[in-house]
């Protein structure tokens, strides 16, 4: 087994390893650690999940086809190269079977997918000049992470 110490030269108390391909528990001189594990039902989606309304200049149809992309290229202002390396993108991508590693994604449908959407939105220099809505994101956003700091350090105090 290959372990942290083995590694360090026997200079730490903390090891790790692999084992016969396998992970092996973590150990704090001899001792077997807990290792927490997140799981999904755990986690409180409500500070993640803000949706503010769409606002769009332009949506492409949904699916994703030679014309689909065609057209993305051309409200995007893009050179030729770059709408033709699109396309044979595509070209390959419509060969390629789904692959049989990582998640399963057999039921992905891109024919119910618009693969572009351009915001109606501007670039501002002065946070005063963004919107109330995406304000208001951060904030959200912002202090959810400050509490889930505060839950932390007082939890690492203990």
């Amino acid at each position: 087994m290959l372990t942290l110490s083995a590694v360090t030269g026997g200079h730490s108390s903390f090891s790790t390893g692999i084992h016969k391909g396998k992970l092996c528990p973590h150990t704090l001189e001899g001792k077997e650690l807990e290792m927490a594990k997140t799981k999904i039902e755990d986690i409180n989606r409500n500070i993640y999940d803000i949706k503010n309304k769409d606002e769009y200049e332009f949506k492409i149809e949904k699916g994703l086809t030679a014309e689909i992309i065609k057209e993305i290229s051309k409200q995007k202002n893009e050179p030729d190269w770059m709408r033709d390396f699109r396309l044979k993108s595509l070209e390959v991508y419509n060969k390629l079977e789904l692959p049989t590693w990582g998640p399963d994604i057999s039921e992905l449908n891109m024919k119910d997918i618009a693969t572009y959407v351009k915001p109606k939105s501007k670039l501002n220099s002065s946070w005063d000049d963004v919107p109330e809505d995406i304000k208001n994101t951060f904030d959200k956003l912002r202090n959810s992470r400050s509490r889930k700091g505060v839950t932390r350090r007082s939890r690492s105090s203990i």
